[in-house]
């Protein structure tokens, strides 16, 4: 409320470049992104593109809040004085080369190390467990602020119980623990598991 907030986020196929979504501006920049998949070009094409759109309207803003690999801009945006915050969930560290192949695990690796450098006023982690990872990097300024939902807007009278996973399939997301929990439950209840990824089969 009484503040104007813009997003600058990756350009997805079918999806426009500019529109207004509850009152948020949003502009999607780079080239466009699948919507099934990862494509590391389009990903790397985000950081020119928004870097240009931020540099043309950087006076207009108070306040600059990047999420994860974004944080990296920081370095670039520096001499505008704006405070620059990052969230940043999580960080893989040494378990880049389990899903990642030479180079890009060792480009992973290095790209987290001046993740956790970057120029920030502060870094918004969302659990105790990634601000350790955080500190062995070196990091400062931490503050953990878990992730959080309005339960008011998902109040539900449906009778069963369901769990809902949604995320990619990848072995170090853990789902096959979220299933074996789950059949361990003593109540009834029913998991639909959204996502792609190599442990669908499994």
């Amino acid at each position: 409320k009484h503040h104007e907030v813009h997003v600058y986020t990756l350009r997805l196929r079918g999806c426009k470049r500019e529109e207004i979504h509850e009152g948020i501006r949003i502009h999607r920049v780079g080239i466009a992104h699948p919507l099934n998949r990862r494509s590391i070009l389009a990903l790397l094409s985000f950081y020119p593109f928004v870097l240009l759109a931020l540099l043309k309207t950087l006076r207009k803003f108070d306040l600059i809040h990047a999420n994860q690999a974004a944080g990296l801009l920081s370095f670039c945006l520096w001499p505008s004085k704006r405070p620059f915050l990052v969230t940043i969930h999580d960080l893989y560290l040494n378990r880049w080369k389990s899903f990642a192949r030479f180079p890009l695990a060792l480009l992973g690796r290095i790209l987290e190390f001046f993740l956790s450098k970057g120029i920030y006023a502060c870094i918004l982690t969302v659990s105790r467990y990634s601000a350790k990872k955080l500190l062995t990097l070196g990091a400062r300024g931490i503050a953990v602020v878990p992730n959080g939902i309005e339960v008011k807007a998902y109040r539900s009278k449906r009778k069963e119980n369901l769990i809902v996973y949604v995320g990619r399939l990848v072995k170090y997301k853990h789902v096959d623990v979220l299933v074996e929990a789950i059949s361990r439950l003593k109540t009834k209840a029913r998991l639909i598991v959204v996502g792609e990824g190599e442990e669908r089969s499994r």
